[in-house]
């Protein structure tokens, strides 16, 4: 998890760490140490915040895809930008939350893990699954 504010990387870490079989294996205050930190600890999931130091979620998203690009990456935002959306979809992004809806964040990283386990043995469908990006908001989705 990536988020250069210690409140919001704090508040994210508790309610990650409420899901039961779930670790918070590092925590990132860089886009360039999530990355790293990536490399070395090869999860299944990223949490980036999209604005951070040094690199911002979108760049260090694109390194991590071209990294592990089995690895789930879930964009945090305080925005919502159709632009930055395009990019994101670019980059292997499959899910974006903004900040205000955190409490989603749980089910969408169940929804994306679920979604690669069910197509685990077909590659070709993984791969187009991956074009779409799954967006939270409070404003419907």
């Amino acid at each position: 998890m990536a988020d250069d504010h210690p409140v919001v990387r704090r508040h994210v870490r508790n309610i990650l760490k409420r899901e039961t079989g779930w670790d918070v294996c590092a925590e990132a205050t860089t886009g360039r140490e999530a990355v790293t930190m990536n490399a070395m600890l090869n999860p299944d999931v990223v949490v980036l915040d999209l604005s951070m130091p040094e690199l911002n979620g979108l760049q260090a998203a694109r390194l991590i895809h071209e990294h592990s690009p089995d690895t789930e990456i879930v964009i945090l935002t305080m925005h919502e930008s159709f632009e930055v959306m395009d990019q994101l979809i670019a980059v292997g992004v499959r899910a974006c939350i903004l900040k205000t809806d955190l409490q989603e964040l749980i089910i969408t990283i169940r929804d994306l893990c679920q979604s690669k386990r069910m197509v685990s043995g077909d590659s070709e469908r993984f791969r187009s699954s991956r074009a779409s990006l799954r967006v939270i908001s409070d404003r419907g989705n």
